[in-house]
């Protein structure tokens, strides 16, 4: 078998497999080192009462006013891998503990920008906010939506909650803000607020991000099958059951990677100038395929601090079957798909508000 590449790409996830199509474009040879059998990571879909569904970890979002803006799009597209895109208004409904055979629904229109954020926070919080709020609310916006990207990258030593008590008195929005910082898996106090802003401060100009999902079949198929398509077929190597167990470094130059094979139970040894890891970096320290004496002292402790942000993904789905309402939990989101004039069940997901 092939061991010597020009670069080596840790974990086949749609990460990995979007930068070897990449190198696969540019007529690099290179591997995809991928520890499970298959590869997808978080876009694989399962098998789930005879249907064949999204594991539906993560949702893609378009922090833009159209499909077109997204990363994903402009890769698919660059490489020549045929992309439908079509915007359909974000329907949500909610069910409440007290009423649990209600449903309230309520649509995102992007194109009133901050407004609609006051309405979805007054819909799903119950209470419509009033006018002091909402100036305040705009004028933290404001000052994220202003906030350089390289000014972000300076203030990630500041928490958002900092951030939120020096600069915003009212009540109602401080705890908007701090309950928004829930949607990135953190509280306030625990996210920087460069990244925050980076992120919020688009919603002034987008309303609310678009969610991009296909109209047909899953992410798999949208997304994971064209890729190993097109990096295989431009030459690219994928390698499953190759469990990464360190970036070979000598005297300051990278050689390669040793890998577990959990098929043959052996050590395997590839080599390459590159190394590229797809995986989340604080896995990578936490495994020692990286060792921390790379780095330095600034870089380890930004890995620890999102190693500590780090959690599994708990969301929980239901099929549209009988019983399609959890009766244990204060409330939950339905998301649907539109076509043709129509509201299609889509996916449950459940939350633990």
């Amino acid at each position: 078998m092939e061991s010597k590449f020009d670069a080596l790409i840790i974990g086949g996830g749609p990460g990995g497999l979007s930068i070897g199509s990449l190198l696969a474009k540019e007529g690099l040879k290179s591997a995809i080192l991928e520890k499970g059998p298959v590869v997808g990571g978080r876009y694989r879909a399962m098998n789930f009462h005879g249907c064949h569904v999204d594991n539906g970890v993560h949702l893609i979002s378009v922090m833009g006013s159209s499909p077109e803006d997204s990363h994903l799009y402009k890769l698919l597209s660059s490489l020549g891998i045929p992309v439908e895109a079509k915007v359909f208004p974000w329907t949500t409904g909610t069910v409440s503990k007290d009423n649990p055979d209600r449903i309230s629904y309520f649509s995102v229109d992007p194109k009133r920008g901050l407004d609609s954020i006051f309405d979805f926070i007054a819909f799903f919080g119950g209470v419509p906010m009033e006018d002091p709020s909402k100036k305040a609310l705009t004028k933290a916006f404001g000052i994220m939506e202003n906030t350089s990207e390289e000014e972000c990258r300076k203030l990630v030593n500041l928490s958002f909650f900092d951030w939120i008590d020096k600069n915003v008195e009212d009540p109602m929005a401080h705890m908007v803000l701090q309950v928004s910082s829930d949607l990135l898996g953190a509280a306030a106090k625990d996210y920087n607020y460069g990244q925050f802003a980076n992120i919020l401060g688009s919603f002034p100009r987008i309303g609310m991000p678009l969610m991009w999902y296909p109209t047909q079949g899953s992410m798999e198929d949208a997304v994971i099958a064209p890729l190993t398509r097109y990096y295989t077929d431009h030459g690219g190597t994928v390698l499953t059951n190759r469990t990464a167990r360190e970036i070979l470094i000598e005297e300051g130059e990278v050689k390669g990677v040793v890998v577990h094979n959990s098929e043959t139970l052996f050590l395997e040894e590839y080599t390459a100038p590159v190394v590229i890891s797809a995986i989340p970096i604080f896995e990578a320290v936490a495994g020692n395929i990286l060792r921390t004496e790379f780095l330095t002292e600034d870089w380890a402790e930004a890995i620890r601090q999102c190693a500590n942000l780090a959690y599994e993904d708990a969301s929980g789905f239901y099929l549209l079957r009988e019983e399609v309402i959890p009766r244990d939990v204060p409330r939950w989101l339905h998301f649907f798909r539109h076509e043709e004039g129509q509201q299609k069940p889509n996916y449950h997901n459940r939350y633990n508000w």
